[in-house]
């Protein structure tokens, strides 16, 4: 037990004198510092890009709100027009100005209503993508 002991001592003994000198208590703590203000330095930059970026979202949404506002002041006046007034009338009464005719059209036939819908795919049909893709490359018809 008297020989661990002796070894422990030893060992401090190197550890102080080589290791634990002033120059590097001094070094250690100097690193300590700057490692510090790094953190630091950094957590703030982390901080402040956060807060800028809560900003801009509010400036773009003080932004948006104005517009909106502007537009329902707009939408406000031209309801409280006399062109709006004028025109809500004819519509809800039927009433029409000096001079115009009304023009009433029967409802289009289902024919009419479905004639664009269609897309007629019977020219591509039985050949190839590729094919297709070399004919409209290279020129030429589909059929040929």
């Amino acid at each position: 037990m008297n020989g661990m002991r002796t070894k422990i001592r030893k060992t401090w003994y190197r550890v102080k004198r080589d290791f634990l000198t002033t120059q590097n208590v001094v070094m250690i703590v100097a690193i300590m510092l700057g490692l510090n203000w790094t953190w630091s330095a950094i957590s703030t930059m982390h901080r402040n890009y956060d807060l800028q970026r809560r900003i801009e979202s509010m400036r773009r949404e003080e932004v948006i709100l104005d517009l909106e506002t502007q537009a329902l002041e707009h939408e406000a006046a031209f309801y409280q027009s006399r062109e709006f007034q004028e025109l809500a009338a004819r519509e809800r009464l039927g009433l029409a100005n000096p001079g115009e005719r009304v023009l009433l059209l029967p409802p289009n036939s289902e024919e009419a209503t479905n004639r664009h819908s269609v897309v007629d795919m019977s020219e591509s049909e039985g050949e190839s993508n590729l094919y297709q893709w070399m004919t409209f490359l290279f020129g030429g018809s589909a059929r040929n």
